[in-house]
């Protein structure tokens, strides 16, 4: 599925992308870099990341949003890719992901969310475990928390 175009894809929520150790991951300790992009944008930015991912060079996987209307989306004008690390605890493998990212151009504030939470169903504001302040090549850590939302997200994954 990894060749599809995010824009033109309504039969699933997401479009993946794995590297070379993608098997590898203990799902138990995962989490990813978020990268919000203007809806406009997906394709262009998944067109980067995709093939950055597939080479090893970004995380062991990542996953772009879809044209499918999904109801966890902030806002329509928005879509999501999730670049993951193996080990959100590895600080030296998450930082290389997070300069990664900052080579191919993402200049954004993000977020980073562990696996973890998202199966939780912690969302939003509060749910990151690190944050990366506008073109910053590094990433601090979140210490506060967010409950889990009402609802668990059936398309978290």
């Amino acid at each position: 599925m990894s060749g599809l175009v995010p824009s033109k894809v309504t039969s699933d929520y997401w479009v993946y992308a794995h590297g070379p150790a993608a098997t590898a991951a203990d799902g138990a300790r995962t989490g990813k870099w978020l990268v919000f992009v203007p809806a406009r944008q997906i394709d262009r930015w998944w067109e980067l990341i995709r093939p950055a991912t597939e080479q090893g060079l970004l995380g062991i996987s990542a996953k772009a949003a879809t044209a499918r209307l999904n109801e966890l989306a902030g806002s329509p004008r928005t879509k999501l890719i999730c670049v993951y690390t193996r080990d959100w605890q590895d600080h030296g493998d998450v930082r290389r992901v997070l300069q990664e990212l900052r080579n191919l151009g993402v200049r954004s504030g993000l977020s980073y969310k562990t696996d973890q939470a998202t199966s939780s169903g912690i969302y939003g504001a509060g749910s990151a475990t690190y944050v990366s302040r506008p073109a910053s090549p590094d990433f601090g850590v979140r210490t506060q928390r967010r409950r889990p939302a009402p609802h668990v997200a059936r398309q978290a994954r």
